[in-house]
């Protein structure tokens, strides 16, 4: 059995393709393999050509690990979670103000209102529970800021958090 998998950002954006083998009768499960697709023109139609990814990268390695999230519970959760967010209770900011561009922004309390649901907390009391979760939700926020995984800034005395941090400058077109 294989799956297609990959990372969708909140805009659909597709980063991140590989072909995961997840079942093989009488062999290993488990191996992946990146590529990426490109447009072709052949003839008076256009076709989508996979280039798969060197050999070296048909490892058993973690996307996630890849991809720069690592992989802690809390920053899996926090990754899940905004991967997850309904777009429909999120906010259009432009948060730098040199920069026009905007991203889709959710109120912090919300995502972590979704990350204790979803976070499996360890503790035997609900309390030590409830502490364990906010201190992994605190970590794993500062974590992917710092890895500029995702964005976080106070507007208005609201804190906002969006997937995909500071967006790079635009490239120069090409003449």
């Amino acid at each position: 059995m294989l799956a297609a998998l990959g990372d969708r950002s909140i805009t659909g954006l597709i980063t991140n393709p590989l072909v995961a083998v997840r079942k093989v009768r009488g062999g290993a499960a488990g191996r992946e393999y990146r590529f990426s697709t490109r447009v072709i023109e052949v003839g008076k139609e256009t076709t989508l050509v996979i280039d798969w990814a060197a050999p070296d990268a048909f490892k058993t390695t973690s996307r996630k690990t890849a991809d720069g999230w690592g992989n802690g519970s809390g920053m899996d959760t926090l990754r899940r979670v905004l991967l997850n967010a309904d777009p429909n209770t999120a906010t259009n900011h432009q948060p730098w103000p040199d920069d026009p561009r905007s991203v889709l922004a959710f109120k912090r309390e919300a995502i972590k209102e979704e990350f204790a649901a979803s976070y499996p907390a360890k503790g035997e009391e609900k309390e030590a529970r409830k502490e364990n979760t906010r201190k992994a939700f605190d970590w794993a926020v500062k974590e992917a800021n710092k890895r500029n995984l995702i964005g976080y800034r106070t507007i208005d005395d609201v804190e906002w958090i969006w997937l995909g941090g500071k967006p790079q400058p635009a490239e120069e077109p090409k003449p």
